[in-house]
């Protein structure tokens, strides 16, 4: 099977998760707590059921934040890598920014890298998606799909940041101020997120924290990719998916690719500052 046909594989799972997902949205939802402390509904079970039903006929690995890893996936040359609901806590408090997101990672080496990724966010119907060589695109309900490109400002005070609307921290609000940046962007799911830098909304989002894993950058980071942005963790390293651990530890850095490693450096300074 061809990527492309892989692809469109993706996103009719990704749509057809999502919207049943969807079915729990306007419904009292029941929550539960994972051994981190972070939620989980049924609509993320779900999910996560028929991502796996609907791939599991490719001889591909798969690791989901919902299932449990049993490791077969570590000789796999291409890996499916899965956030069934991204943004829980935006489906619970219904802020429409929660997505499904898919991401297939292969082998190249010691080094596995995102082929393409998918984020759909049902509650809007609208799908991001991106192959590795063949761009970035976005589709809104049944129109037609839009290629996505990163914006161009070479002017800091035209710049937005996005935020996060449920674990903000002082960093953003610091680099804010330091780059003289023009807006505050609040939003939800890390996929939601990334996909506005990509589409040429935003220009920066970060999570300095460990508390991001690789379902959470892999799908996003093939979008931006192919957009023209650049995605690293805090370091300014690349991501290598499918490790033992998928923590990551360094947090993730999204931007639309100019004044990266200048981001970076400013990032540096305050965390040395409170350290």
């Amino acid at each position: 099977m061809k990527d492309k046909e892989i692809l469109n594989r993706a996103i009719k799972t990704a749509q057809k998760a999502g919207q049943a997902a969807l079915s729990f949205y306007n419904s009292e939802v029941e929550v539960e707590q994972k051994s981190d402390n972070s939620p989980i509904t049924q609509a993320d079970k779900e999910s996560n059921r028929i991502i796996i039903e609907e791939l599991k006929d490719f001889d591909y690995g798969i690791l989901s934040e919902e299932k449990e890893d049993d490791k077969t996936r570590s000789d796999k040359d291409r890996v499916w890598i899965i956030d069934p609901l991204d943004g829980t806590k935006d489906f619970i408090h219904q802020t429409d920014e929660f997505a499904v997101m898919i991401g297939l990672v292969e082998r190249s080496g010691k080094i596995y890298r995102p082929v393409l990724g998918v984020v759909y966010v049902p509650a809007r119907d609208v799908v991001y998606y991106g192959l590795d060589g063949q761009g970035a695109y976005v589709q809104k309900g049944d129109e037609e799909p839009e290629k996505l490109g990163v914006s161009q400002h070479d002017d800091p005070s035209q710049c937005r940041i996005v935020v996060s609307r449920f674990h903000g921290s002082d960093l953003e609000e610091k680099v804010f101020q330091s780059l003289g940046l023009k807006e505050k962007v609040p939003c939800g799911s890390v996929g939601v997120k990334v996909s506005k830098i990509a589409s040429g909304e935003a220009e920066l989002n970060f999570n300095p924290s460990d508390k991001t894993w690789e379902w959470d950058v892999c799908a996003p980071e093939a979008i931006l990719r192919e957009a023209g942005g650049t995605l690293t963790d805090m370091d300014g390293r690349f991501f290598n998916y499918n490790k033992e651990d998928p923590r990551n530890y360094r947090g993730y850095l999204a931007t639309f690719g100019e004044g990266h490693n200048r981001i970076i450096e400013e990032l540096e300074k305050y965390e040395k500052d409170q350290s």
